[in-house]
């Protein structure tokens, strides 16, 4: 009796320490589990981040070199245009990118920072140009025609930029409450370019050309433009819609959203797992 009461009791503690190492060992088990989530969430986060990083990058140097093809007037039939509205749509596509992953107010903050920083270097080089005095003998040839590339037309295109991109976020977001499906991207970014370009054409024109031209080369210049525009921006509709697609499916339009998303560059990833088996 004795000995099968000792043996029962050990078989108990036995049974407790069994207990207690699963309880343990599924504690483990759940803080592996949230630390791959952690990992996953910064990896993703990380990843929405260096998104945000590269198209901000690529619409400034797009609005620059817009601003700086500009300068060049040529001919379109009998009207005077100039050569920015080839490069300008790209400012579109990318805005359209950027609402679509990042939501309104982080579009409207890039594209009014963006704005800000060009006047903020035409200032600067007004600036310069004004307190500075030449150096006897120095040639200033190629300042002064970067410094006069920073005028009226400039700051036209900063003000008209900006307000045609607050614009085409506006009506893009009000699209997605319709049409929130993810391929229906480009009936979000069509419609919302439509008076996001005509607003875009109009300030442009008024504060670059109005007085300069005729009645009637002024409203040709402005529908040209606009009809320019999405014309352009129609031509890249397709590659704009597969890195809609590419970059991330329908996102949410915050940055926080990447904790339940996981990575932007998942639906990459996979496809290109998908086409290597």
């Amino acid at each position: 009796m004795i000995e099968q009461r000792e043996l029962t009791e050990k078989v108990a503690e036995l049974t407790k320490y069994v207990e207690e190492l699963e309880k343990a060992l599924e504690g483990r088990k759940r803080q592996v589990q949230a630390a791959r989530k952690q990992i996953a969430h910064d990896r993703a986060f990380k990843d929405k981040i260096h998104l945000l990083v590269i198209l901000s990058i690529i619409l400034s140097v797009s609005l620059i070199t817009a601003n700086l093809s500009a300068l060049k007037i040529w001919k379109a039939g009998q009207i005077p245009v100039d050569g920015g509205i080839l490069i300008f749509p790209v400012t579109y596509v990318v805005g359209d990118l950027l609402v679509e992953f990042f939501g309104q107010k982080v579009s409207d903050f890039v594209a009014g920072l963006i704005a800000f920083l060009g006047v903020m270097m035409c200032g600067v080089l007004k600036v310069v140009d004004y307190l500075l005095p030449d150096f006897p003998g120095a040639d200033n040839s190629a300042f002064l025609v970067v410094e006069s590339a920073m005028g009226q037309i400039f700051l036209a295109s900063m003000i008209s930029f900006f307000v045609g991109q607050i614009v085409n976020n506006y009506v893009f977001e009000l699209l997605r409450r319709k049409y929130a499906d993810e391929r229906d991207f480009l009936i979000r970014a069509l419609i919302s370019s439509a008076p996001a370009h005509f607003v875009d054409a109009l300030i442009f024109e008024i504060a670059a050309f109005f007085g300069k031209l005729s009645a009637e080369d002024f409203v040709k210049q402005i529908l040209f433009a606009l009809i320019a525009g999405l014309v352009l921006e129609g031509i890249f509709a397709p590659l704009t819609r597969f890195l809609a697609l590419r970059l991330g499916g329908k996102p949410k339009g915050s940055i926080e959203g990447t904790k339940k998303r996981g990575s932007w560059f998942g639906g990459w990833k996979k496809t290109k797992k998908s086409r290597s088996k």
